[in-house]
């Protein structure tokens, strides 16, 4: 592992888990392999950018893409997403909120209370949330969820 900017060059594999991720592809040369991609960020890094093109891939494909559970970007998609719960704010589904720019699992929550979802939506700090139907049983690999 090498940490010395100095000596990165050097290097054939980066790993680069930090900000500034632009500025390293400009250094790249065609030896050296990251673990990022030009415009990764913008379509699937995010979890709304992710949420937006799949659901995009589901409209072209949609027997394909019918794994896909439903989806919502809220506080944009929150009138459409009111329609799931009864008139007290209850559903009888679960669902999982994610922020959109959360890792390793900080910040989800499972509920079936519009008011938790709507509070979260609220909070600056969460900002956007991608909320979807909450699979009981998902794909495992290995016994673990995967992304």
């Amino acid at each position: 592992v090498v940490r010395s900017e100095t000596k990165a060059p050097m290097c054939n594999l980066h790993w680069l888990d930090q900000s500034g991720i632009m500025e390293w592809f400009r250094r790249v040369e065609p030896w050296m392999k990251i673990n990022h991609y030009p415009g990764m960020h913008n379509a699937l890094a995010r979890k709304t950018c992710l949420a937006r093109n799949m659901a995009r891939m589901q409209r072209h494909f949609p027997v394909e893409y019918n794994f896909l559970p439903q989806t919502w970007i809220v506080p944009n998609e929150m009138i459409d997403f009111e329609k799931q719960f009864d008139e007290f704010g209850k559903a009888k589904t679960i669902f999982i909120a994610k922020p959109d720019a959360g890792t390793q699992g900080r910040g989800i929550f499972l509920t079936n209370e519009l008011s938790k979802i709507k509070a979260a939506a609220a909070d600056r700090e969460t900002g956007l949330l991608v909320v979807q139907r909450y699979i009981g049983k998902p794909m495992l690999i290995e016994g673990l969820k995967f992304d």
